[in-house]
């Protein structure tokens, strides 16, 4: 894999989606930055709607916005892979989902790092739930499932539930395996470094099923 020097850089205008994905359509990215200029500039949501697959190999997401998962909203039978990759400073300053939001689809994330996101609801990096015909998704009445293996949380925040990953809805489900929430203290104590007001690293809700 290139290292963060040798990635190409992908810089989307401000309210700009650098990608669309057609339904039914499967879009592998690797060794690149994505995303706006800044905070100040952000770039808008990349959208894996009904069939479609994106896969992230070695790829950093930065500097996203906007209401239901700041960098990547997954809807209907949609699914994300990510390997290698770093979701960092996206915010979420309305609803669901600091980096990526999962409505009804699935979502497998492998040996990444979550950094600085933010959302203003639940999840502030991840937020798990099924389709409600939501934010332009059908509603299918689908389940969403995450799995998360081998990943760092890190500085994530919600002002609401689950700092670093949040989850609502009977049928939906989250696997945390083998995953870090925060980083070392001067004892090299492992410290959570994700804030919520409910739930500082997760939050699942309404029956929800969580295994850790």
């Amino acid at each position: 894999n290139a290292t963060d020097a040798e990635k190409y850089t992908l810089t989307a205008a401000s309210g700009v989606s650098p990608f669309a994905i057609a339904d039914g359509q499967k879009l592998t990215l690797k060794d690149l930055t994505i995303g706006g200029a800044s905070a100040d500039a952000a770039a808008t949501q990349i959208r894996v709607g009904t069939g479609a697959q994106l896969d992230l190999q070695n790829v950093t997401m930065q500097y996203f916005s906007n209401s239901h998962g700041a960098a990547i909203f997954v809807y209907n039978t949609g699914k994300l892979t990510a390997s290698g990759s770093t979701f960092t400073n996206n915010k979420n300053s309305s609803n669901w989902g600091g980096a990526i939001a999962n409505w009804g689809g699935t979502v497998e994330i492998t040996d990444s790092v979550f950094r600085g996101n933010y959302s203003k609801n639940s999840g502030g990096a991840i937020f798990n739930y099924h389709d409600d015909g939501q934010n332009g998704a059908p509603n299918q009445g689908r389940k969403g499932s995450v799995t998360v293996t081998g990943c760092t949380f890190l500085n994530n925040t919600s002002d609401a539930n689950g700092g670093a990953l949040g989850m609502y809805g009977k049928g939906n489900t989250m696997n945390v395996v083998n995953c870090t929430f925060g980083g070392f203290n001067g004892s090299n104590a492992v410290v959570n470094s994700n804030t919520a007001p409910n739930g500082d690293a997760i939050l699942a809700q309404d029956g929800s099923t969580l295994t850790v």
